[in-house]
């Protein structure tokens, strides 16, 4: 990736369990076990997204 990134991880409930905000390139984050889904978000999307949250998650196909 070339560009910033916001993180969100999610557990098998689409429940927030962790959020990084502004990741910058080339940059990794630990490994978070009970995580099932992980979100990439462009930082030019406003992320109001709070741990402890349930997230929504639709298929746009």
């Amino acid at each position: 990736m070339n560009y910033d990134l916001h993180i969100i991880f999610m557990d098998s409930k689409n429940k927030v369990i962790k959020v990084i905000k502004n990741m910058k390139p080339w940059r990794m984050t630990r490994m978070y076990f009970t995580s099932h889904q992980v979100l990439e978000l462009k930082t030019d999307r406003d992320v109001n997204v709070s741990v402890g949250e349930v997230l929504e998650v639709l298929c746009t196909n």
